[in-house]
């Protein structure tokens, strides 16, 4: 899934909400254009190096369980 992202310089992105910013090469947000079979949002991955945005988790439970086991 790719899709122009665009800050308004409040933490929003157009289509999402940042969540996490770990360091200056990516980006967590919510996916707030559509739900999931999961009824709630996907957590995607922006890489601001390559431009790529993907999908990273598909509940917010799961992101946490990512970033813990990422980083301990």
């Amino acid at each position: 899934m790719r899709r122009g992202l665009r800050n308004d310089g409040n933490g929003r992105l157009e289509g999402g909400e940042i969540l996490y910013v770990p360091d200056s090469d990516e980006l967590y947000f919510f996916d707030t254009t559509s739900v999931n079979e999961h009824h709630e949002f996907n957590v995607m991955q922006y890489d601001l190096m390559n431009g790529i945005i993907d999908v990273y988790a598909p509940t917010f439970a799961d992101f946490l369980e990512q970033l813990i086991d990422r980083w301990g």
